[in-house]
């Protein structure tokens, strides 16, 4: 009996800042409804205002995402997975206008939202962050514990690009 042994290796690159701010952020590719598919969003209007001014000054699709990601995941923000109570209605604007508490779900939904508001593409992905190395098997054990969400940002030239705007967890939470 021969025992099969199946080896991989991946490598995910991220683009480079200086190509990302070289994309031309021209969706007319798109088809109308995939373009208003990716830019809905559902913000109060202080909110918009919000990232417009945070994103005032930043001259490419890139920069204003940075700047977005690099608001959420500051200083007056915290991750936890207790959340404060949130309204029904509005609950995003709540968290990023107040309660300023949440998890990565929280963090992942801001971000696509302001990003939206700019009329950029962003979509909300899920999966799993890190894993346990089990040395008897040589494998990653990955548990329900280790979801995770993040946004990415479509970038004509360069697709799909990954932003997490979750600050670290100083329980390591998530």
């Amino acid at each position: 009996m021969r025992t099969c042994r199946k080896h991989a290796d991946s490598e995910i690159g991220a683009p480079r800042p200086e190509d990302l701010r070289a994309d031309t952020g021209d969706y007319e590719a798109l088809s109308d409804d995939d373009r208003e598919l990716l830019t809905q969003f559902h913000l109060l209007p202080e909110t918009m205002d919000l990232a417009k001014r945070l994103t005032s000054e930043a001259p490419t699709t890139y920069d204003k995402v940075v700047k977005l990601q690099a608001y959420l995941s500051g200083n007056d923000f915290r991750y936890s997975m207790t959340v404060p109570e949130l309204p029904a209605e509005y609950a995003v604007d709540a968290f990023i206008n107040r309660a300023r508490t949440g998890h990565c779900e929280l963090f992942a939904t801001a971000l696509a939202q302001m990003v939206r508001s700019l009329g950029i593409p962003a979509r909300v992905a899920s999966g799993y962050k890190g894993g346990e190395y089990a040395e008897t098997d040589h494998s990653f054990i990955v548990r329900g514990a280790m979801a995770h969400l993040w946004v990415e940002v479509l970038f004509p030239t360069l697709g799909w690009v990954r932003f997490d705007p979750s600050p670290q967890s100083d329980a390591n939470e998530n």
